[in-house]
């Protein structure tokens, strides 16, 4: 059972609720559970200030609707022990990004709505985090809901003046993620002249700014081989009537890359993708063509297709410092945050 947190002189959350959408950042981990955690930013690192830029691409709150509440949820199976914490959140517009975000906490104010006070100063008790499987989630309804405008990117600030800890940082597992690209396989391959189907696969770990990443098997010893990419699913063509009975085309080459496969049977591509946010959650489809002069009268065989969701680590980056809650510049850790929740109405 998922669950909110205890706030001082707060209304209740139970009737605010009801009437909110919530959105998750980054978005594609709406529904699954990261792949990271973080333990100190920005709640349990002792006296701090943390600010996070939170890129507009990728937060699904409609424009000039109020932000009512913020969270974030426990990392997956790890127990964290609650503490209270004195905490004041602010939060502004800036037309800084991930990649330009700089030190300066000032600075990066630079949109058209001001540092503002939306939360406390006020004492929040932080749940325990029980270790189980489901994600327990970290609420603070805010004092001054925050109205977003979605042509700028949001700064949400927490500044922690006080806890209950002797003012020292404590490990509190939040939920963190990187990027998430989603294969899949489809289709089937055809029988080669080596009585065996071509197998296709392309890596998940793949990602914008990263590399494309396909292997191939069971493909003839020593063949050519190319790889077939487009960003459209094709409908199946059978091959039959071209002399490749039991083939069938997935994939029209829009793109061809060639490679010699080993004595083994297999071939690997791999080849680098831009860090073009404009590509995010594309779809890319690929499958292998070989030429197996022995295998039927067309004088090629194919291998299974596969899909590819283009992932990017996130569109956010954190300015972090510890021992002094009014410190004018942090460091900055660019494309990453903690899995952010965000209520509105």
């Amino acid at each position: 059972m998922r669950l909110s947190i205890a706030l001082l002189a707060l209304a209740s959350l139970g009737s605010l609720a009801s009437a909110q959408t919530t959105s998750v950042f980054p978005s594609d981990w709406a529904a699954t559970a990261g792949n990271s955690s973080e333990s100190r930013y920005p709640l349990s690192a002792g006296i701090s200030r943390t600010q996070i830029v939170y890129d507009r691409r990728d937060l699904t709150i409609t424009n000039n609707h109020p932000i009512t509440q913020v969270g974030f949820r426990q990392d997956d199976n790890t127990a964290s022990a609650g503490k209270s914490i004195q905490l004041a959140i602010y939060m502004g517009s800036t037309t800084k990004t991930s990649a330009t975000m700089t030190s300066n906490y000032a600075n990066n104010y630079d949109g058209a709505t001001p540092r503002t006070l939306v939360f406390g100063p006020a004492i929040v008790a932080l749940p325990t985090f029980t270790n189980n499987t489901n994600l327990q989630e970290l609420w603070i309804t805010l004092t001054t809901p925050y109205t977003y405008h979605s042509n700028e990117n949001l700064i949400v600030e927490y500044v922690v003046t006080a806890n209950n800890n002797a003012n020292l940082a404590f490990n509190y597992y939040i939920d963190n993620g990187g990027f998430l690209s989603p294969t899949q396989s489809i289709g089937t391959g055809c029988i080669t002249s080596a009585g065996q189907v071509p197998q296709l696969v392309v890596q998940s770990y793949s990602y914008l700014g990263g590399y494309l990443y396909y292997n191939l098997s069971r493909a003839p010893a020593s063949s050519l081989v190319w790889l077939n990419l487009d960003f459209v699913q094709t409908p199946p063509v059978d091959c039959t009537p071209f002399g490749a009975p039991g083939c069938t085309l997935y994939v029209l080459p829009q793109v061809a890359i060639a490679a010699q496969g080993n004595t083994g049977g297999a071939a690997n591509f791999q080849f680098q993708l831009p860090a073009d946010p404009a590509l995010f959650h594309a779809q890319v489809f690929g499958q292998c063509s070989i030429f197996d002069l022995f295998a039927n009268n067309l004088g090629f065989t194919f291998s299974n297709s596969t899909k590819i969701t283009l992932g990017m680590y996130p569109l956010a980056a954190m300015v972090y410092a510890s021992g002094n809650a009014s410190a004018t510049t942090g460091s900055v850790r660019r494309d990453d945050c903690p899995i952010s929740l965000f209520r509105w109405n």
